[in-house]
């Protein structure tokens, strides 16, 4: 008598999912607080983490406040060092206090590069150089 072949058994992929911010008491999508209150607290929230971190706080200065999005606070900046510095584990977490003492929630910190106005001009120059076999020449 002949054997079936076996049965194939299809794999499902699987599919990981990237690793979660701790949440607060409110949920990541509900809005802990506004923009214009973290504007409201940022320069006493600056000038708390200056007496422990001068050099922090000159990146912090740079930074621009973009959003919050539920218990999150969005900054931006040229630079992806900076970005670098300001997500590195003990100085987010010291800003997320900071923040989070001044406002009265707990909030957690996200950071961008954006491009400034500056590079993006300088970028379309070095294009155009190029395009022509040159070099831009500062």
């Amino acid at each position: 008598t002949p054997v079936p072949p076996p049965a194939k058994v299809e794999e499902k992929p699987t599919i990981e999912e990237p690793p979660q911010q701790p949440q607060s008491t409110a949920s990541s999508s509900e809005q802990v607080c506004t923009l214009d209150e973290v504007k409201k607290h940022w320069n006493d929230c600056i000038a708390h983490i200056e007496h422990q971190s001068p050099s922090l706080v000159f990146i912090l200065k740079m930074a621009k406040l973009h959003a919050v999005v539920g218990n999150t606070v969005e900054l931006n900046v040229e630079y992806q060092f900076h970005k670098d510095k300001l997500l590195d584990n003990q100085c987010k977490k010291f800003i997320e206090e900071a923040l989070s003492k001044f406002l009265k929630q707990e909030v957690f910190l996200n950071v961008h590069v954006i491009e400034s106005e500056k590079q993006k001009a300088q970028k379309q120059t070095e294009k155009l150089a190029a395009a022509f076999g040159g070099t831009v020449v500062s």
